[in-house]
């Protein structure tokens, strides 16, 4: 039996020695693309489990398979996977395992067997305490009681019924060296997938400290936590083809037209131009918050906040950008500290990064050494963190608020487009720094790094601007016209059908509670970011037929819907820019006239949308969304976390050992494009694919007789689920000329995925901006991923029968 790696013919002896080889030179992990090649078997497997399942039941008696096979399903089939077994082993009930036991203790008398059992036991014992400190639920402490618990009542009680005290010692040795929580860190320090924290010191002072009841003065010192940033890096750009992933897809973006990556904005043509064309250029984003570990209504509160940065790379491949995966931490410290050390708190961050843009950090790729660089060019997060660290005035009643420009506050209030001649420069922004006007209170520390500058940095955050923001304003102002001012339908009528309402499998999550009386009236709806997103979406299905056609308000609510879908477009053409631009006009100049309100600040950041889009891409890859679940997650942990007095090296200790977390599941490179459970495909024979209903000429001249072919209920496609009974479309919104499929049924042909549409006849009703489904035309195609347009969906069921379609641009 041999390899089937590109390039390698090594001769594998038995199925241990192929998956050690396999795991150990080629890196592979559980899930990837196994391939069986012997005797010129085309099979192949995502999961290695299958393929190992598959030469022993397929091949066995290839030599090199039958060796092994002859011991080892006493193995498979033993006792030690069976967990109704665990039980017999106690009480010594079945001498069948007690045979079992004789077999395996014959067979761990074998030198090679043996060595590969001491590997399996480090290995395991190494992956299992990896997962457990990756999650931000579990305490250090906590941690060491489920080991502790799994060896004495689990691995000892199997290890003595096995009765080989070498197995066992060794067991015993593996578990010593990983039974704390530093013997663990040590151990990744020595493999070198981590790096611990830098504490740096930003202030000593005098503070009275109590020891046994008495007050005594000693020296407190305040510190602040920096991630290993270099290290960090290096590691994960050089995981199997991540570099080049990255190098590949920024190549195809240069050919592209449309923006689809901040790399096809204006600012970061300007920049690349800085560097050699030969150069490998990577651009990084930072992002800041803080956030509360106690509880907000508790005494302690705000006693111990944490101020957090995160770095991420907005050229990995665009599907793994929502993802808060590949959002690594950089820096911990007590916000307090910002209030007298803001500049030496993130001195050590800047530091490092002002070293990877002017001296870049050499990788070693396949045995080849590169050198590339590493270019901060976004500060992101919400307008309090962003305006605090540009130096901009962090609250929205100061005169001049805006970090785009130097419009005053009360020239916002009816500002419906943006003014050009006002739009901040960098000669501005020093003039203004030198006089402390127009809204500069202090200088940005990061304007230190070369190519970053407080009035470059074009980002609108759509999660809390449009979301958390205007939609709450104005739909509370709508619905407060069309309730309590037109009375079209009352507040009960309102909750009944939003609790009600067929929001579908996809959507559920975000159904969100009742609205409030009291929020209407203080036109202030309170929702999160993806409530409120869903309920603009599915709203004009879902109370369309209470509210009469031409109304001032509805079409209203309509452009607001319109506006949250083009906002969180992931592509844009110069037309989809422009028409975006004239729709927040349009939008902005009716809720003026029809309300006769001031606009707000967050309205007033919408102006500027289309040109941070040009010059930054795509708003959704540059929004608080994927941070805020980063955030979550460390978050979490600093609640479990007792630990208060340097909480901000607690979450870095714990940091680290995510970020080796990450480096195992990407230790093959980046996540397929396309995933499926082996456990659930149907193995379908092309001559029962011709008997399905479904099938015609069309269909079966797309399908290879010669490969493989298999059913499959649900498949995902970049990051996105596809699942019999959900709904596809394809086409273009601006003239409607839209087709929609029902998925049927999905088939892998080989390594090629088709899914097998329904057509669907719709109806655009112009009244709810939206398709119906009218009726199945019983015709059916073959439909590829790159064919469709918009994301899958569901029906949307309203109080009348009828089924509605609220299309999301993919």
């Amino acid at each position: 039996m041999e390899c089937f790696k590109e390039n390698c013919q090594k001769k594998l002896k038995s199925i241990e020695e192929a998956k050690f080889h396999l795991r150990e030179k080629h890196r592979m992990k559980e899930h990837g693309l196994y391939k069986c090649v012997v005797e010129n078997c085309s099979q192949q497997f995502t999961k290695s489990s299958n393929f190992y399942r598959h030469l022993k039941h397929e091949h066995k008696n290839v030599e090199g398979i039958s060796q092994v096979i002859q011991n080892q399903p006493t193995i498979q089939n033993s006792a030690i996977n069976s967990p109704s077994s665990i039980f017999q082993l106690e009480n010594h009930s079945s001498q069948k395992n007690l045979d079992i036991f004789d077999n395996l203790n014959n067979e761990i008398d074998n030198t090679e067997t043996f060595i590969n059992y001491q590997f399996k036991a480090d290995d395991v014992f190494f992956k299992f305490l990896s997962f457990l400190h990756s999650k931000a639920s579990l305490t250090k402490k906590l941690i060491n009681e489920i080991l502790t618990m799994v060896k004495e009542q689990i691995i000892d009680p199997i290890l003595q019924d096995i009765g080989s005290e070498q197995l066992m010692e060794h067991v015993n040795n593996s578990f010593f060296k990983i039974n704390s929580f530093y013997k663990f860190q040590k151990i990744l320090l020595e493999k070198g997938k981590s790096s611990n924290a830098q504490q740096k010191v930003v202030s000593e002072k005098i503070a009275p400290v109590y020891r046994k009841g008495k007050i005594n003065y000693d020296i407190i010192k305040e510190t602040v936590s920096i991630m290993p940033i270099k290290q960090q890096i290096q590691n994960f750009l050089e995981l199997p083809n991540v570099l080049n992933s990255i190098v590949n897809y920024m190549h195809k973006l240069k050919s592209e037209t449309i923006i689809s990556n901040y790399t096809q904005g204006d600012q970061w043509k300007q920049i690349r131009s800085e560097y050699n064309e030969d150069d490998i250029v990577i651009p990084c984003f930072l992002y800041h918050d803080d956030f509360e570990p106690d509880n907000p209504l508790s005494s302690n509160a705000g006693n111990n906040k944490i101020a957090a940065f995160y770095y991420s790379f907005p050229v990995i491949p665009q599907h793994l950008l929502s993802s808060p995966t590949y959002i690594f931490d950089a820096l911990f410290f007590s916000s307090h500290l910002k209030n007298e050390y803001l500049k030496a708190c993130t001195e050590p961050l800047i530091a490092v990064f002002k070293d990877l843009e002017t001296n870049g950090i050499t990788l070693n790729i396949d045995n080849t050494e590169k050198k590339i660089y590493i270019v901060v060019t976004m500060l992101l997060g919400d307008n309090l963190a962003v305006n605090e660290m540009l130096g901009f005035s962090k609250g929205f009643n100061a005169t001049h608020y805006c970090r785009f420009c130097t419009s005053s506050k009360h020239e916002t209030k009816y500002m419906v487009k943006e003014n050009e001649d006002k739009i901040r420069s960098t000669d501005s922004y020093n003039n203004d720094f030198q006089s402390n006007s127009n809204g500069v209170i202090k200088e940005c520390n990061f304007i230190s790094l070369k190519y970053f500058h407080p009035v470059l940095n074009f980002e609108i955050d759509v999660m809390h601007d449009l979301f958390e923001g205007v939609a709450r304003y104005d739909l509370a102002l709508i619905l407060q016209n069309l309730i309590y001012e037109k009375k079209f339908f009352d507040l009960q009528t309102f909750n009944e059908l939003k609790q009600k309402f067929e929001y579908g499998e996809i959507e559920i999550g975000n159904l969100g509670k009742e609205i409030l009386d009291t929020q209407i009236k203080n036109s202030y709806i309170t929702m999160s970011a993806s409530e409120m997103k869903t309920c603009l979406e599915i709203l004009p299905i879902m109370i369309g037929h209470l509210v009469p056609e031409r109304n001032a308000v509805w079409k209203l609510l309509l452009q607001l819907s319109k506006l949250s879908n083009n906002l969180f477009k992931t592509e844009f053409s110069v037309n989809d820019v422009n028409s975006l631009q004239n729709d927040i006009t349009s939008y902005l100049e009716r809720r003026v006239r029809i309300f006769g309100k001031d606009l707000k600040p967050k309205h007033h950041f919408l102006t500027h949308a289309s040109k941070c889009i040009t010059n930054s891409g795509p708003l959704k890859y540059l929004s608080c969304f994927v941070y805020e679940q980063r955030n979550r997650i460390i978050k979490h942990y600093a609640k479990v976390c007792f630990q208060r007095k340097n909480l901000p090296f607690s979450l870095s200790y714990k940091a680290a050992i995510k970020f080796n977390s990450i480096l195992e599941e990407n230790r093959d490179g980046f996540p397929s494009e396309i995933m499926y459970d082996d456990k659930n495909k149907k193995e379908l024979l092309f001559i029962t694919l011709q008997n399905k209903f479904y099938v015609s000429e069309i269909i079966l001249g797309k399908i290879d007789p010669s490969k493989s072919l298999w059913s499959l209920d649900l498949v995902k496609y970049k990051s996105t689920t596809y699942k019999v009974g959900y709904y596809v479309a394809m086409g273009k919104l601006q003239n409607h000329g839209i087709s929609c499929y029902k998925i049927i049924d999905i088939l892998l042909n080989g390594n090629d995925i088709y899914l097998i549409g329904e057509t669907q006849k719709i109806k655009y009703e112009d009244h709810y901006d939206c398709f119906f489904l009218e009726k199945p035309l019983l015709e059916y195609k073959i439909l590829c991923f790159n064919d469709l347009s918009f994301y899958p969906f569901n029906l949307h069921e309203n109080i009348k029968g009828k089924f509605g379609i609220k299309l999301k641009s993919i």
